[in-house]
């Protein structure tokens, strides 16, 4: 890790991986050849840009507090073929812009924006496996209603916005007032797309035939369920923060892919439920 210069960092590592199948996410290659693990070996680098942020340094580290501009960050790993055992090589390119926006006297806007691209063949495992939440937990970087491996792509881009309006509203409403509770709304969006040699979508019909096995490419066949984003994903949510100081509770609901697929039924409603420790 290194700071080049104040509000430019770079940290450079080296990584190895190893997925390994279970009975819940079975791993099969598309002639239902059974997967034990998955390997990967890469190069990963991060940049992180910032401009008149506070920060609290010590000795051995800093913690970033506070900065009125867009922050963004680049990310790009490099696993080249033949490496650790494994016989695929890909190049995977991130970026992202975190920007909490003051809007004096309605409170406060978080805008995480992020887009990414998988150059090359890979598992599923190392696709891009839009973040779910199958617990009642609230998740800020992740979607409530969407369940754990449900979206894959190779080539996407997201949204989480929520807003906070620090009591706008409920201020103004006598007895709840004295409670300081605190509104917020979300938006969550994901949209993505796959390439045919990284789709291995696993359509089972009612009969329990594999329909779409000839078709496949993929190294791997992905878990009954999960597709690609072929439409956007859109979920928004309402809430109410700083219940005793520390509780929060959001209700979400999925506007979007809200019919049965697969034969599995999708969640179009969730309450999460956390902690919030913003006074």
């Amino acid at each position: 890790e290194h700071e080049v210069r104040e509000g430019i960092n770079l940290n450079f590592s080296i990584e190895t991986k190893r997925v390994s199948d279970s009975e819940y996410v079975p791993m099969f290659s598309p002639d239902s050849t059974r997967i034990s693990s998955v390997k990967s070996a890469s190069i990963h680098a991060i940049g992180r840009f910032s401009w008149d942020e506070s920060v609290n340094r010590n000795y051995f580290n800093k913690t970033y507090i506070y900065t009125k501009y867009p922050i963004i960050y680049l990310d790009f790993s490099y696993a080249p073929n033949k490496v650790f055992s494994h016989n695929y090589g890909y190049t995977r390119i991130e970026a992202k812009i975190v920007y909490n926006l003051s809007i004096p006297p309605i409170g406060t806007s978080y805008i995480d924006i992020s887009g990414g691209k998988i150059f090359g063949k890979v598992p599923y495992t190392f696709l891009k496996i839009h973040e779910g939440n199958g617990t009642y937990f609230f998740d800020p970087q992740a979607f409530a209603c969407m369940k754990y491996y449900e979206f894959s792509s190779d080539q996407w881009v997201q949204l989480f916005y929520s807003h906070n309006f620090k009591g706008f509203f409920l201020g103004k409403i006598p007895l709840l007032k004295r409670l300081k509770w605190r509104e917020v709304v979300s938006l969550r969006m994901a949209y993505g797309s796959l390439t045919e040699k990284n789709n291995g979508t696993n359509f089972i019909d009612n009969s329990g035939i594999n329909t779409n096995a000839e078709k496949i490419k993929a190294y791997m066949l992905f878990p009954k369920g999960m597709t690609s984003l072929h439409t956007p994903y859109v979920e928004i949510g309402a809430g109410i923060t700083n219940i005793f100081k520390i509780f929060r509770i959001d209700c979400f609901w999925r506007l979007t892919h809200r019919e049965v697929y697969n034969n599995i039924k999708p969640t179009n409603f969730s309450v999460n439920f956390g902690f919030d420790f913003k006074f």
